[in-house]
């Protein structure tokens, strides 16, 4: 039985966990607003190479980021199992949070861990590139890597996604316009 002091303490956290070359990582599920399959997206030529395109979802342009060339790991063919993961990112030029998928070549599940249970990242003079790692997450069989959706991609970067993304825009055609 806990105290209620004891009960304060323990904060639980919920992490959408996912796989990128098989390592596993997280993203904390209020940074979150939904998880789509996989469709190839609208490529936008002479766009940053970190934007894979762009996709619709809920009458919304969303512009695709692609972690694996951001994190410097192979690409892979997409599969039946490749995911969007769409996240709110803080946006600081414009000051508010915007919507960008990651794709993921799995999602695994959502999972509860104590905040206390979250491990710091080692830093070294040596260890560069990963300040967007926020926290480890580790059991007997797996380390799993927290990231901090904000910290993924810099202010330019963001800036410069969202200057090739605004200028295109998704028509719909109804049936009535094609005839």
């Amino acid at each position: 039985n806990f105290s209620m002091a004891q009960l304060d303490v323990i904060k639980i956290l919920q992490f959408l966990t996912f796989e990128l070359n098989n390592t596993t990582y997280a993203i904390n599920v209020f940074n979150i607003q939904e998880v789509l399959e996989y469709e190839e997206p609208l490529a936008i030529p002479c766009s940053s190479p970190l934007l894979k395109g762009i996709v619709r979802s809920r009458d919304t342009n969303i512009p695709i980021l692609n972690l694996k060339r951001k994190f410097e790991i192979a690409e892979s063919i997409p599969n039946k199992l490749t995911r969007i993961i769409v996240v709110e990112i803080f946006d600081y030029n414009s000051n508010e949070k915007k919507l960008y998928g990651l794709i993921a070549d799995k999602v695994i599940e959502v999972i509860e861990i104590d905040e206390s249970k979250l491990e710091k990242v080692p830093r070294a003079k040596t260890f560069s590139g990963a300040e967007f790692i926020s926290s480890i997450i580790s059991d007997d069989k797996k380390y799993t890597l927290v990231l901090d959706v904000d910290k993924i991609f810099s202010t330019e970067e963001i800036s410069n996604i969202n200057k090739v993304s605004k200028k295109t825009r998704t028509r719909k055609t109804t049936w009535f316009q094609i005839f």
